[in-house]
């Protein structure tokens, strides 16, 4: 990697500015000791209130990728875009097909369009009809594009610090020749410590449960991508993923903390949490939060990582052609 794109010190700057915040909101909502409460459901408190909301990330969305298609110089991101946002609704899938049943409950059916497919029961080993409302789909679809079009239109647009060209050989110097994924296998480890130390919490000071939703983050979010951060870390731009993980906090805090838990558009069971809630948003747990920092990262992180493939595939296609020209 050339020191132009070996942007890795602005990661703990980033960490820093994000602590500086994230520390005296620990401190203070520490000391609220009666929460909201969750708002009745009859009369209906919210209709169609989680269908209407996916428009905050909808509207965002198609302006900002309708700009990243107008781009002269984002055709290899345009693909990384799009096979990121098929990874990330791919997890998606498996979490509410496979995860749903067993983590999260969906009590307020008229904040939806009342569609609603199966879902598996883990603990039954069988299908169950009628789980997970549409907008399920909506979230992971919408809400990828708006986290990743906001990454992508600051990268390159207002935040640029890396060079957007045509041609294969400027990039030839910039991402060198080294393997395209490195994998860092203590990465695993730590993970798995992280993982052991959730565990032995929820039987300790809990008594009983299991972390479920919390081991599933770990496993699908935080270790992969973070294992690919040896090739994919450099590559990031730190200052446009400060703005976009900014933006997706606040955007978090209207959407769940003030509007979705306690109007029971979803909640969790917390049975399968790690058995730590945030008083005054409703009891919402701290996987909740955990889902919306790793969101952000990992979904970046994989973007990245697929800008970084395609980048070297069109590196080696046009030596390819380069050789064949000269034979």
């Amino acid at each position: 990697m050339s020191k132009h794109l070996n942007t890795r010190k602005g990661l703990p700057i980033a960490l820093l500015g994000f602590g500086s915040i994230v520390l005296p909101a620990i401190f203070t909502m520490n000391t609220i000791r009666v929460g909201a409460a969750s708002i009745p459901l009859d009369p209906q408190p919210s209709p169609h209130g989680y269908t209407v909301s996916l428009l905050l990330f909808i509207i965002p969305s198609i302006l900002l990728v309708a700009w990243m298609h107008r781009h002269p110089d984002a055709r290899i991101e345009r693909k990384a875009f799009w096979a990121t946002i098929a990874a990330v609704f791919a997890v998606g899938c498996i979490l509410d097909f496979g995860f749903a049943y067993t983590f999260f409950k969906y009590p307020n059916q008229g904040a939806t369009l009342g569609i609603r497919l199966p879902a598996f029961a883990i603990d039954g080993f069988r299908w169950i009809p009628d789980v997970l409302p549409i907008e399920e789909f909506g979230f992971y679809s919408f809400g990828a594009f708006f986290m990743l079009a906001t990454y992508v239109w600051a990268d390159l647009s207002w935040m640029p610090h890396r060079k957007h060209a045509k041609n294969p050989k400027v990039w030839a110097g910039e991402i060198g020749d080294g393997p395209v994924i490195k994998i860092d296998w203590r990465v695993a480890a730590v993970g798995l410590v992280i993982i052991a130390l959730a565990i032995a919490y929820r039987k300790i000071v809990v008594g009983s449960g299991f972390p479920g939703y919390f081991v599933f983050l770990m496993c699908i979010g935080f270790i992969p991508t973070t294992m690919m951060f040896e090739t994919a870390g450099p590559l990031v731009n730190w200052q446009a993923f400060t703005l976009m993980f900014t933006v997706l906090q606040l955007v978090s805090i209207l959407w769940e903390a003030t509007l979705g838990v306690p109007y029971n558009w979803w909640n969790y069971h917390h049975d399968q949490m790690i058995g730590v809630f945030i008083i005054a948003w409703a009891q919402l747990p701290i996987e909740s939060v955990l889902m919306w920092i790793l969101g952000g990262w990992a979904t970046v992180i994989a973007y990245e990582q697929f800008r970084l493939i395609f980048h070297r595939r069109e590196l080696i296609e046009a030596a390819a052609k380069a050789a064949k020209n000269d034979v």
